[in-house]
């Protein structure tokens, strides 16, 4: 039983290392998307870079975004 409890912790440790901790959500600036993800970087191009929960990273220009960052 202390096995089993041990590689349940191991496996929830392991999934909350991974969520990026700046997660937040992302709206497109019409509001009609919107992307749970944390901020990775930002290029001189004018886009971020987001990591996913899943680890997915995805590229969206800044001036697509929403300005509104939330209460």
């Amino acid at each position: 039983m202390k096995l089993r409890f041990e590689s349940v912790l191991m496996v929830c440790l392991l999934l909350l290392a991974a969520t990026p901790a700046s997660a937040r959500e992302w709206t497109s600036r019409n509001g009609k998307n919107a992307v749970e993800a944390g901020l990775q970087t930002m290029d001189t191009n004018g886009h971020v870079i987001l990591e996913r929960h899943d680890g997915r990273f995805l590229k969206i220009p800044i001036r697509a975004l929403t300005a509104d960052v939330g209460a």
